[in-house]
């Protein structure tokens, strides 16, 4: 066994498999549903007539660490006409996995913010039109409101760095909306490692998004509170917590965005936490990597 990389060997008259994955989870630690997709690929390549490849990409069971993945790559070997064994390879590619599945809620998000775009910039001028002095007053202030929403519009993309820092990327999540003086935010200054900075970028914004159409910052008096601690074992908890707004109960679906709250930050032992108390949503987010 060589780090992320495994070996496999199949004798098809020993009628189990006696492998053992990257990082010594068992066969049986595979889901369910890959084990029996998995033996129908082994058959196939011990058929004669047959003779496929084996390629398969498994998902390792909760119970053996959850959310692992491995490729499985192999092919029979064939004595006079008959299959003597199946024998391959097994590679770890849980962090590929990772990046595919971040690089999917990144489109499917970029999809639901250009939806939002608009009812955004609606609440945006309304609110300015709404309290402007004049139509001079209004422009002035629209067009700075908007130039703050461009800005706040976008992932951190300093690894490590200032701009993944979590003052800065609250900073740029309510000036994407327009509500920077109504999020009181106090915490620490601590920068979100370089790949969960994008994550947590995207669930604030949806968070900030729901909270300015159906939440707390959909009236004049409705506030955000956010703060943030690091813990004992070097990782965030945040919290989220509106107030003043209107009434609020759980939705009767589960749209995108509650599946990007709640999938955007898995994996790496962060846990993400909703509630719908009557005077507004909360939200815990615990255990996000902080930069070393």
């Amino acid at each position: 066994m060589i780090a992320d990389l495994g070996f496999w060997d199949y004798q098809p008259t020993g009628g189990r498999m006696p492998w053992r994955l990257p990082g010594d989870v068992t066969f049986d630690a595979l889901d369910e549903r890959d084990q029996a997709r998995l033996r129908d690929a082994v058959a196939a390549a011990a058929d004669p007539a047959l003779r496929s490849p084996v390629s398969e990409e498994c998902q390792v069971g909760a119970e053996a660490g959850g959310r692992r993945w491995v490729a499985v790559y192999g092919r029979g070997l064939f004595d006079a006409g008959r299959c003597s064994r199946v024998c391959g390879v097994m590679i770890d590619i849980s962090e590929r996995r990772r990046r595919e599945d971040m690089a999917g809620l990144i489109i499917g998000e970029l999809n639901h913010r250009a939806c939002n775009i608009i009812a955004v910039a609606q609440a945006i001028a309304s609110r300015t039109l709404r309290t402007a002095q004049s139509l001079t007053h209004a422009r002035t202030i629209l067009a700075a409101r908007l130039s703050a929403m461009a800005e706040g519009w976008r992932f951190g993309d300093d690894v490590d760095g200032v701009d993944n820092d979590v003052q800065a990327i609250l900073g740029r999540t309510f000036a994407a909306i327009g509500q920077q003086d109504r999020c009181d935010a106090w915490g620490p200054s601590v920068v979100i490692q370089g790949r969960a900075a994008p994550a947590l970028s995207l669930v604030l914004h949806e968070l900030a998004t729901n909270a300015l159409k159906h939440g707390a910052l959909s009236n004049g008096e409705g506030r955000v509170a956010v703060c943030w601690r690091r813990r004992s074992d070097s990782s965030l908890q945040l919290e989220w917590r509106e107030h003043g707004g209107p009434a609020v109960g759980a939705p009767t679906h589960r749209g995108f965005g509650s599946q990007l709250i709640e999938r955007a930050l898995s994996g790496d032992g962060t846990q993400v936490r909703v509630a719908f108390h009557p005077e507004g949503m909360f939200c815990r987010i615990a255990g996000l990597p902080l930069a070393s």
